[in-house]
C-alpha cells in the first residue's frame, strides 16, 4: 500500500513542489555550497542535464514544426482540390452572382478590395470572372462549400 502511494504521480508532484519550495527559500550561498557535497549534483552534472533538456526541447519543437508543416500542406492540397471541384461544378453566371453578393456586403469586404475588384474587373472574360471568384474565395469571402445558390 505504501509502495503504491510512493510511486503515485501525485506523490512525485508533491515531492517536486517541496524541492522547488526549499530551493526558492535557500540563499545563493546555501545552494552553491551543496554543489560538490556527497549526493548533490556537480556543476558538470547540472550542465549535462541542462544540455539534455535543451536538446529535448529543441527536438520536440522540430517535431511539432514538421507536424504543422505536414498539416498545412495537407490543408493546402485539400483546399486546392476543393476549389477545383467547385469550379468544375459552378457556371460563370453562378460565380458572377457570388462576386456580386460579396461586393454588396460592404461591412464584410476589406478596405481597398473594391478598388482592386474594379481593376481586375476590366478582364470581362470568363477566365477573369473565374480568377476574381478564386481570389474572393481564397480571402474567405466566398464559401466554396456553400450550395445554397
Amino acid at each position: 500500500m505504501v509502495g503504491d502511494r510512493f510511486m503515485s504521480i501525485e506523490f512525485i508532484k508533491q515531492f517536486n513542489e517541496s524541492i522547488i519550495e526549499a530551493t526558492l527559500e535557500a540563499t545563493d550561498e546555501e545552494i552553491l555550497s551543496t554543489l560538490r557535497k556527497e549526493g548533490y549534483p556537480t556543476q558538470s552534472d547540472i550542465e549535462l542535464v541542462h544540455a539534455y533538456i535543451k536538446q529535448a526541447i529543441k527536438e520536440n519543437r522540430r517535431q511539432r514544426l514538421e507536424q504543422k508543416k505536414f498539416e498545412f500542406t495537407e490543408y493546402k492540397n485539400n483546399r486546392v482540390n476543393t476549389i477545383q471541384s467547385v469550379i468544375a461544378k459552378k457556371s460563370i453566371d453562378e460565380m458572377f452572382a457570388d462576386i456580386i453578393a460579396v461586393m454588396q456586403k460592404k461591412d464584410k469586404v476589406p478596405d481597398g478590395l473594391l478598388v482592386a475588384f474594379r481593376e481586375q474587373s476590366k478582364k470581362t472574360s470568363d477566365e477573369g470572372i473565374e480568377e476574381i471568384w478564386k481570389n474572393l474565395m481564397e480571402l474567405g469571402l466566398i464559401d466554396p462549400t456553400d450550395d445554397e445558390k
